[in-house]
């Protein structure tokens, strides 16, 4: 496997996820997700050799033994007619880069100061996504129902069964006492996104 010797160097795709997601295009930022996740990889990359799926890649390499090689099947290799494989394995800041920008950009839910951001970049094929996680020390379950594709824009949030009021995109939660936020209780807490 030449190495570094390949389409795409993972870094600069995650950007490319975000750039897609800020500017609504929704249907792109999902399938470049799926582009660069192991699992079910060949489903979006074709000419994906199969890859080890509990490990992050930095880069994608073609299988050619050198840059020599590299240069004489360019083509072949443009058109996906030559296997390409996950280069640099471990690497220290892309899996935390990439799961940040599907949980804050992709699924929208981020802090900001002591307000909660809902505003998902989902395309509608994803309505019904669940997504389990924690916020403030407590674990949440999230429900995404989407009514269309983009520019589908959030049209209620709903917490353990009560409506919240939200300006724009970023909804605005109770202050905290303390270390214990007053609408999520310390069992699992059920968020609904409504984007429509």
């Amino acid at each position: 496997m030449g190495r570094e010797i390949g389409l795409q160097y993972v870094h600069a795709h995650i950007r490319y996820i975000e750039a897609m997601c800020k500017i609504g295009q929704v249907q792109k930022a999902y399938d470049a997700i799926l582009q660069i996740l192991p699992i079910t990889i060949q489903d979006q990359v074709p000419n994906a050799a199969t890859q080890q799926s509990n490990a992050y890649f930095s880069s994608t390499d073609a299988d050619v033994r050198d840059r020599y090689e590299a240069e004489q099947l360019f083509d072949a290799l443009r058109t996906g007619h030559i296997w390409v494989k996950g280069g640099w394995r471990i690497y220290s800041s892309g899996p935390g880069i990439l799961i940040n920008q599907i949980v804050s950009i992709f699924l929208g839910l981020r802090l900001w100061y002591d307000d909660v951001v809902f505003d998902p970049v989902s395309p509608k094929q994803l309505d019904g996504l669940r997504f389990d996680f924690a916020l403030g020390g407590k674990p949440i379950t999230v429900l995404y129902s989407i009514d269309r594709d983009a520019p589908a824009s959030v049209q209620s949030v709903t917490i353990n069964g009560i409506e919240m009021g939200f300006t724009g995109c970023s909804q605005s939660l109770p202050p905290r006492r303390g270390s214990d936020h007053p609408l999520l209780t310390d069992g699992t807490n059920h968020i609904l996104i409504s984007a429509a």
